[in-house]
């Protein structure tokens, strides 16, 4: 757990809040399994709590605009098609939830929805 929170700065109003687009919890974990020598899977969580766009209080809103926390999920699977070359095909965002990546006083930016990639590994 990350307790960020600002000890000094030139704006006083500032002092005792949590950095801006820093969360307090952050969480991944990967796991590989090798199903043959030629083929694998993998799958992955990431976790990133809730967190505040601006370090200080804004008349302009009832209070500080914050971003709630998400899970993301990650998959993959890979094939050696020779000794010397694999192919890989990875998936982010699995159940194609809507999230936040960056959340600012006056706009946010969403995160990217289910995606994947197919990438070729040379040895």
């Amino acid at each position: 757990l990350l307790d960020s929170v600002v000890t000094s700065s030139q704006i006083a109003a500032e002092v005792g809040h949590p950095l801006s687009n820093t969360p307090r919890g952050t969480f991944t974990a990967w796991a590989d399994y090798a199903a043959s020598r030629r083929w694998s899977l993998g799958a992955g969580a990431l976790y990133e709590g809730a967190r505040v766009a601006t370090m200080t209080y804004n008349a302009a809103y009832a209070d500080v605009p914050t971003a709630p926390g998400y899970w993301r999920f990650d998959a993959m699977t890979k094939l050696a098609i020779s000794p010397r070359l694999d192919v890989r095909l990875n998936v982010e965002n699995l159940t194609n939830a809507y999230y936040y990546d960056l959340i600012y006083s006056d706009h946010v930016v969403p995160g990217a929805s289910r995606s994947a990639s197919i990438t070729f590994d040379v040895h």
